[in-house]
């Protein structure tokens, strides 16, 4: 039964992958996205580290919630299959 959940886990490794992308593309975006907000109302580099540091406070939030949502996921699938 062991096996059976390290299998399980060792096939959800692209799943943790895409998470980690998700975050690091949830991040780029909010930098952007911040960074153009700010950027109008500052100054363009001004707006642009602004825009670094809300994203980089707001990025750690973003990858514990795909961390939670994994390891839900993983949970579920080993009730399921165990």
């Amino acid at each position: 039964m062991r096996n059976s959940h390290r299998a399980l886990l060792d096939s959800n490794d692209e799943i943790i992958f895409a998470a980690a992308a998700m975050t690091g593309g949830a991040f780029l975006l909010l930098w952007i996205v911040v960074g153009g907000v700010t950027g109008v109302l500052f100054s363009g580099v001004v707006g642009l580290f602004l825009g670094l540091a809300i994203a980089l406070l707001a990025s750690p939030i973003l990858y514990f919630r795909f961390m939670i949502m994994i390891a839900a996921y993983v949970e579920w699938e080993i009730e399921r299959h165990g």
